[in-house]
């Protein structure tokens, strides 16, 4: 680790000793909120109640907690939906007794499947949810709790999930560097062999699907210049380049498919 972690990790602590301490309910009679995060290593989650359902934030107040690590590690949207899961099964004894609860999350993905669920609704339905307020989506949990999905509005941008790819991996590496000593178990070097061929799969996957989306919108602008375009009109006059343009990009998504299978995972 170098000054930067250390100082990160100085801070981190200076945080934890400045958190509040823990507020058990009052009564039963109280609204659960579940606060989820997780990412390729781990996922944690916190228990919220207000007294009621509308009351805003500022009145939630945390009486739980729980956390935990993957192994083997998951893909970014795997890890947040286990981290759901886990969080739920972690915290239940707080809200088996409640018809409703609501699941907080900043996974896009969650939402949008929520999202897709409610697409069936009639279009006042949908009008009248989109006037009550923030984004929420039903479930059921244990015990036919009904819940609700909702959303941070800070889902993270496929330039930082590949970021913290490039972390965790690094991570693991000097990690590597650091404890790789002779006689170490060959069960847990090929564990962490695995570790980085995953995280090396996922960065592939991600640039992959990144350049596919790239390639398509690329692809849709190509067929409105060849239908806008005349022989003296400024379509028609960049038509060619935006042609060469397109075959240039579909040449670069099958190289890093290529490079992506051929590509050996990290060796200790």
């Amino acid at each position: 680790m170098n000054q930067q972690d250390w100082d990160l990790v100085k801070l981190i602590k200076e945080k934890v000793r400045q958190l509040p301490d823990l507020e058990v309910p009052p009564s039963l009679e109280i609204f659960i909120v579940l606060e989820v995060d997780g990412c390729m290593s781990g996922w944690g989650g916190i228990c919220k109640w207000k007294p009621q359902k509308n009351d805003p934030r500022s009145t939630e107040k945390i009486c739980a907690y729980t956390s935990g690590k993957f192994c083997p590690i998951k893909s970014t949207i795997d890890a947040e939906i286990h981290a759901v899961m886990k969080t739920m099964e972690g915290l239940k004894i707080y809200y088996l007794d409640k018809k409703e609860i609501i699941i907080r999350t900043d996974c896009q993905e969650i939402i949008s499947f929520f999202n897709k669920s409610a697409q069936n609704k009639s279009s006042r339905v949908r009008m009248e949810e989109r006037r009550v307020g923030p984004a929420t989506h039903d479930f059921r949990g244990p015990l036919g709790t009904q819940g609700k999905a909702q959303s941070e509005g800070r889902s993270p941008s496929p330039l930082n999930s590949t970021q913290s790819l490039v972390e965790i991996y690094r991570a693991k590496v000097e990690e590597i560097n650091e404890e790789t000593k002779p006689g170490l178990r060959l069960d847990i070097l090929h564990e962490v062999e695995e570790q980085l061929g995953q995280i090396q799969r996922e960065a592939a996957q991600q640039s992959i699907k990144s350049l596919q989306q790239y390639r398509e919108i690329h692809s849709i602008k190509l067929r409105e210049y060849r239908r806008r375009s005349t022989r003296r009109n400024w379509h028609g006059d960049r038509l060619p380049v935006v042609q060469q343009q397109d075959d240039q990009l579909e040449q670069a998504l099958w190289l890093v498919k290529d490079v992506a299978q051929r590509t050996p995972s990290f060796s200790i």
